[in-house]
């Protein structure tokens, strides 16, 4: 009985060390891949991408706001750009911060080898390169599309509306 007990005990602590072994283990290739996404971010100069769509984003913004708002002065509108800035600036920051986790969290080790990789490249620096300038047109191209398309819209939620009994 005594050598069934030490038998027992030998087997827990073998699958125990196990486990701890593989916890361990899965521990340091979620550091790793947390590693390789917080470069990925690095390298791919995601911040700067993101501060670019800002600086145009900001002035449709406060453009929007002042058409809506024609009483706003000059100061009031710099004060609202201002703010604008400073807070979308911030969120920058707090984005890539949670953007790593989910990166490490959604691509392997080996994917993620692979897009640093890209990133350290000619062609992944390039794409760097352009990306501010390739992102600004894409936007403006978008905003333009859609005023383009806001008169209509507008039209036809008026029309469905009107037919609820809500004139606007």
């Amino acid at each position: 009985m005594a050598k069934c007990l030490g038998f027992a005990r030998l087997v827990t602590l073998t699958i125990f060390a196990a486990v701890v072994s593989i916890q361990v283990a899965l521990a340091d290739e979620q550091a790793e891949k947390l590693a390789l996404a917080e470069e990925m971010i690095r390298l791919s100069q995601a911040d700067q991408v993101t501060n670019g769509m800002i600086a145009t984003l900001i002035p449709l913004q406060v453009a929007g706001i002042k058409r809506q708002n024609p009483e706003l002065t000059a100061d009031q509108m710099k004060i609202i750009s201002e703010v604008m800035s400073e807070e979308l600036n911030g969120v920058v920051e707090s984005v890539l911060f949670i953007a790593a986790p989910l990166y490490a969290d959604t691509f392997t080790k080996e994917e993620l080898t692979d897009y640093v990789e890209f990133y350290k490249s000619a062609s992944g620096r390039r794409m760097i390169e352009e990306m501010p300038a390739l992102t600004q047109k894409g936007m403006q191209l978008g905003m333009q599309a859609m005023q383009a398309r806001m008169p209509d819209a507008m039209e036809r939620l008026k029309e469905r509306l009107s037919k609820k009994g809500i004139e606007i």
